[in-house]
């Protein structure tokens, strides 16, 4: 787990204006920050730290909306929430990604550079 993210994400989370009450892990894994009141994006770690670190410094390169988007941990460890790890798929891209198991696809995966933005066509026509 890296503290850094953690702490970004909690400071995130306080300028909005939330109380932070603790931390938690989610049922599915993933490190989740416990709020007084509801939030609007989401108190899961990496949600937080790919909104404000990523989405909100290229939103004009994404076609979607932030709540459409799914974080990717590139090193498939949920607990690693350094910006570097993650990365922001369309939801059809990411489920690409994964088998039905949640395990990562490597031989889709790997191909992609996730440090741009995924052409859907060329992914969707290397699936077909």
């Amino acid at each position: 787990m890296n503290k850094n993210s953690l702490k970004r994400a909690k400071e995130y989370l306080e300028k909005e204006g939330h109380k932070v009450c603790g931390v938690k892990f989610s049922d599915k894994g993933y490190l989740e920050i416990n709020t007084e009141e509801p939030v609007i994006h989401s108190t899961l770690v990496h949600r937080i730290i790919a909104y404000h670190e990523i989405y909100l410094d290229n939103k004009e390169k994404y076609d979607n909306n932030f709540s459409d988007l799914e974080v990717h941990h590139e090193d498939t460890n949920i607990c690693n929430n350094c910006v570097e790890n993650l990365s922001l798929r369309p939801r059809e891209i990411h489920e690409i990604c994964h088998d039905k198991t949640g395990k990562r696809n490597f031989n889709i995966a790997d191909s992609a550079d996730s440090n741009l933005i995924i052409d859907q066509q060329e992914i969707y026509g290397n699936v077909a």
